[in-house]
């Protein structure tokens, strides 16, 4: 079984390189769907031929292949758009973010990124920066 695996993983990664996002938006024909519906319901019902089984195991298969593929293609298109973090040493602050009453507002997507991960915008952190500006001790040059 682990090699079947390998194999579904293999396909699945070459499928997801031709076009992730026409990967990412494929689905079954309706005829197709309804085709299985119906497969399924037999299945509950009165149960199924052998050539009936032998056809949901080739739909639980290819589901399991574009699955994978579907899953690899998300990969793709997330690892073409990395957004480096803002670097204080090479970067200038004003270029990448706003300040308005203590909350830190992203102008690029340089500026956005670094906030949403190193949470700049938690309530505490906004309260602390907001009690910092009133005192005068926050820099902001």
């Amino acid at each position: 079984m682990i090699q079947n695996l390998s194999i579904y993983d293999e396909v699945a990664s070459f499928m997801a390189s031709m076009n992730p996002a026409k990967v990412i938006a494929f689905k079954a024909s309706a005829a197709h769907q309804k085709r299985l519906d119906t497969l399924l319901d037999k299945q509950k019902d009165e149960g199924l031929t052998p050539d009936e089984k032998s056809e949901i195991e080739h739909y639980l298969m290819l589901n399991r292949i574009i699955g994978l593929a579907k899953a690899r293609a998300i990969n793709l298109l997330d690892a073409e758009h990395l957004v480096r973090f803002f670097n204080p040493r090479k970067d200038n602050w004003h270029e990448h973010f706003e300040l308005q009453e203590g909350v830190i507002y992203g102008k690029t997507e340089i500026g956005e990124s670094t906030i949403r991960t190193f949470k700049f915008n938690d309530v505490d952190r906004i309260i602390f920066r907001q009690q910092l500006i009133m005192l005068g001790h926050y820099a902001n040059k």
